[in-house]
């Protein structure tokens, strides 16, 4: 397919058809991951986004870069897509879901939760996927959000405890003489000697 979409694109056909012909060639690198060779193509192509090819070309320009550890250049080019006016609803929506990943390996939790947030208000197809990938994007990461909370929790519970362990381990340590608390020495119980005195006495007469 590749070599045929060079071809048309090499030959004398029309705008639209070399259009097509860069669409189908880029989509082929895409396929096979092999980025750096789409990533012009696509760049070409989505120099407008009235069409369907134009507005995904767009959107791949993004994720590519995304893809390629240039985040910043996949924000910039989701925000420019944003400000052209592209009728294709879904590639932009795709783009903001995308904006919603960067915002989440940057750990800008609270954007990204907002941007899908504004995808599911306003898109409004609700059988072609998007808000189901935006609903599951949001779940995730408000599932997360609650786990750390209860590993947060659970830890603050153990260092109460340890603190409190501590506190009364003290209790016990070896302290000075004048901190020790001391009983009071049992009553010494003394012998009447006079009673046995008496008794002997008594014994002595009979």
């Amino acid at each position: 397919m590749i070599d045929a979409a060079a071809d048309v694109v090499n030959g004398k056909s029309n705008e639209e058809h070399k259009r097509e012909a860069y669409y189908k060639m880029a989509k082929s690198y895409h396929a096979k991951e092999n980025l750096i060779r789409a990533l012009p193509l696509f760049t070409d192509l989505s120099m407008e986004v009235i069409s369907f090819e134009g507005a995904e070309a767009k959107y791949r320009m993004a994720e590519i870069n995304f893809k390629l550890n240039n985040d910043s250049i996949a924000e910039y080019i989701i925000y420019d897509f944003a400000q052209m006016n592209s009728p294709q609803a879904y590639w932009l929506a795709k783009s903001f879901i995308l904006l919603s990943d960067i915002y989440y390996e940057r750990e800008e939790y609270y954007s990204a939760k907002q941007t899908l947030q504004t995808v599911l208000t306003n898109y409004k197809n609700e059988i072609d996927g998007i808000k189901d990938e935006a609903s599951e994007k949001l779940t995730n990461i408000l599932d997360q959000e609650q786990a750390a909370k209860v590993d947060e929790d659970l830890l603050n519970l153990k260092i109460n405890l340890v603190e409190e362990d501590s506190e009364d381990s003290k209790l016990f340590e070896n302290k000075d003489d004048n901190d020790i608390i001391r009983l009071p020495k049992p009553a010494v119980i003394q012998e009447d000697t006079d009673v046995y005195k008496q008794s002997d006495e008594q014994n002595n007469n009979e």
